[in-house]
């Protein structure tokens, strides 16, 4: 069972519900966990489409296929 209240049990099911497509996210913690999915795509050759992302961060890192800055 998950220790959380009713307001991060709500956040993580629109996380989860919108993950797959999802687009416009309700606040920056769901935003910030559909990134860095996505920036994970390419670990399995998928590449990656701009149109999902949100962050200046991000569209960078794809924009620039630089991605140092999460490799570690």
């Amino acid at each position: 069972m998950l220790d959380l209240t009713e307001d991060q049990l709500d956040r993580l099911y629109k996380a989860c519900v919108g993950h797959t497509g999802g687009k416009n996210p309700s606040c920056d913690t769901v935003a910030c966990c559909w990134e860095a999915d996505r920036l994970d795509l390419r670990r399995v050759g998928i590449e990656l489409d701009l149109q999902w992302f949100y962050s200046d961060a991000a569209i960078e890192m794809v924009t620039k296929d630089d991605y140092s800055p999460i490799d570690v």
